[in-house]
């Protein structure tokens, strides 16, 4: 394989010429001319607008893996600077000459072909990785310039702001190659949008949530720079930025880089940093800002994080431990898979909540019914009775297969517990004997205290497992009698009827997860929901046993009942009405030529009410629609 010329180009920045690269491709063709080099056939490779700093330059990366695979004869640049500004030149060039390549610098006179070139790119990557520092001071300093100027841009300003030139004749300068002065703005489009945002907030009590939702329903742009959605962290900064109020800070982090090139910002030391005040920037008042920053310290107190504590990922819901109602972490979307939350519904003539997706609200979901909680909590209520006590026979059976599942972990228990004793035996003969050797002198390794240590915690495992394999055989001997399963269900169901938060915890116990899905009436927009659930009968029965028999040996019922077989039910929701509820006795007493005034006068219903019952009947019994009832099983 014949090795190739290999001319590198690069400049750093979009502000610079373009035709750069070609101005150092003509140098260093140049220099190899002088030096006596064929360079007809070389390969170019160039990098425009990007660090010296940066190694993800695409054709530096190319550069690399040609030296790697020993395809570079000789490497040829302007100057050094170009090739990197990084701390890892020097070892670069020696991995070309370790690969039998040839690096020269035409500016510099470096030539790997001549004696002392080690010390002369030593240097001058010294001498680059300097330059690099003081053109950030020199930037910086710049910039601090343009802070304490008046109204001055850095080009640090958020939504709200915009810069604009200063100099009429701006134009001209850019033509000349000067660069113009600019000076900070209020954008007022955006700045009648962060007042509203601030009067929401602090006068009208809105939350982040809602204040977001209403932006972009009402889609207000985030302006120029991007075009996601407002988000409740997006609000969250707006109502923190000092800028609003005419306070600029500046300098407040400092950009550092690893030795590819990888940045992330450090936070300077408060001495190295500028705040000025600009009240000709202030959007919101100084009162309004106090109100909202109140608002916002109240609910950092309440919600954030108290002193000590440390973040350990998305916390957990409140309800998840504390249902606020039976179906509070009970009910999920079957579209998405969201869980369902409370919107309650107040007005003069009825009120009452039901579980909604919250998915629907964000346009991620099209499930929009709405499980009311009262009738939903009753119809569960009603199928855990049916499950639970009308169908007793299936007790039975499952308490057999149970004493079955417990014999067997009986078994396996003891073949364990044999094994378990003699570990124990082993492992207080390995501590007694280190102990014997340290006190004799004759064993002084620094690693002798952590293995103890390992040591002891495995004993006081064992000991552990020992005392939960050992409340199996008395599980064994307390398993309770179909009577007693059934009279536990009886009192869960009568506790259920309470509605107690601690309780609602039984209900998932007993049914896991339910799925919601709309459900509508033949003809009609508004209807109910259908329940989709999935009962596991082994399930039930531990939710109880777990009174009289140990934590662990319920944990292994349950694992062992986690595959069996799923009884599917689905359970139709359907609010009623009062034309509805009273819909088949209106039929009746109309079929018996009962006159209406009499039957207006004992259901307390109108006229035309009387009328829709008499067409509810038609069309859901007559045709074979949807019931009637609040709720109905249905077949699955």
């Amino acid at each position: 394989m014949k090795k190739k010329v290999v001319i590198y180009t690069r400049y750093s920045s979009d502000m610079q010429r373009s035709a750069s690269c070609a101005d150092q491709e003509r140098t260093a063709r140049t220099g190899l001319d002088r030096m006596g080099v064929d360079h007809s056939d070389a390969l170019v490779l160039s990098d425009e607008a990007v660090s010296g700093t940066d190694e993800s330059r695409p054709a530096y990366q190319q550069l690399l893996t040609m030296i790697r695979s020993k395809e570079v004869a000789i490497l040829a640049v302007d100057d050094q600077s170009r090739l990197s500004r990084g701390d890892n030149v020097l070892a670069l060039v020696k991995d070309l000459v370790y690969c039998d390549g040839r690096f020269i610098s035409v500016q510099e006179g470096i030539d790997t072909n001549r004696e002392g070139w080690t010390m002369l790119v030593g240097v001058m990557e010294v001498h680059n990785q300097n330059c690099i520092a003081e053109t950030a001071n020199r930037v910086r300093r710049g910039q601090e310039g343009r802070i304490l100027d008046d109204n001055g841009s850095a080009g640090d300003y958020p939504y709200g702001y915009t810069s604009e030139f200063v100099d009429a004749d701006w134009q001209q300068q850019l033509m000349n190659g000067r660069k113009p002065k600019k000076r900070v703005v209020i954008d007022e489009s955006h700045a009648y949008i962060i007042q509203i945002v601030f009067h929401l907030f602090a006068n009208d009590g809105w939350s982040l949530a809602r204040i977001a939702r209403f932006l972009n329903d009402n889609h207000i742009s985030r302006g120029n720079r991007t075009q996601r959605p407002w988000s409740e962290k997006t609000i969250g900064k707006m109502l923190d930025q000092k800028k609003y109020v005419g306070i600029w800070s500046w300098g407040a982090t400092r950009t550092l880089r690893n030795s590819v090139g990888r940045k992330r910002q450090k936070p300077t030391e408060p001495k190295d940093q500028l705040t000025v005040t600009r009240p000709g920037l202030a959007i919101v008042s100084k009162e309004l800002w106090d109100r909202v920053q109140k608002r916002r310290q109240e609910f950092k107190d309440k919600y954030g994080f108290k002193k000590g504590q440390k973040h350990r990922g998305p916390k957990h819901h409140h309800t998840e431990d504390y249902p606020s109602n039976l179906l509070s972490g009970l009910m999920y979307c079957h579209q998405c898979g969201s869980r369902l939350y409370v919107q309650g519904r107040d007005s003069d003539t009825r009120t009452y909540k039901a579980m909604t997706c919250p998915m629907v609200a964000k346009g991620l979901c099209d499930m929009r019914g709405r499980a009311r909680i009262d009738v939903t909590s009753k119809a569960l209520l009603q199928l855990a009775q049916k499950l639970l006590l009308a169908q007793p026979d299936w007790i039975g059976s499952t308490m057999e297969a149970m004493r079955e599942e417990l014999d067997r972990l009986t078994q396996l228990t003891s073949s364990s517990r044999a094994s378990r004793e003699a570990r124990i035996k082993e492992i207080e003969a390995q501590i007694q004997n280190m102990l014997i050797a340290i006190s004799k002198g004759l064993n002084k390794s620094e690693d002798v205290n952590g293995f103890m240590s390992t040591l002891h915690k495995e004993k006081e495992q064992l000991v552990k497992e020992l005392d939960d394999i050992r409340g199996y055989a008395g599980d064994a001997a307390t398993m309770p009698d179909q009577a007693w399963i059934l009279e536990q269900f009886q009192e869960m169901l009568n506790e259920l009827h309470r509605t107690e938060p601690q309780l609602a915890l039984a209900l998932r116990d007993l049914f896991g997860k339910v799925t919601v899905s709309r459900l509508l009436r033949p003809g009609r927009k508004r209807g109910g929901v259908r329940l989709h659930i999935r009962f596991n009968r082994n399930s039930a029965v531990a939710t109880v046993l777990q009174q009289c028999l140990s934590k662990a040996l319920i944990q292994d019922l349950r694992q062992a009942s986690a595959n069996d077989e799923f009884i599917e039910y689905k359970l139709d929701v359907l609010p009623q009405s009062e034309s509805a509820r009273w819909a088949q006795h209106v039929h009746e007493q109309r079929q018996k030529k009962v006159p209406w005034k009499k039957i207006l006068e004992e259901t307390g219903l109108s006229q035309r009410q009387g009328n829709d019952a008499l067409k509810l009947w038609k069309s859901f019994i007559a045709n074979d629609g949807l019931p009637l009832a609040e709720h109905a099983e249905v077949a699955v």
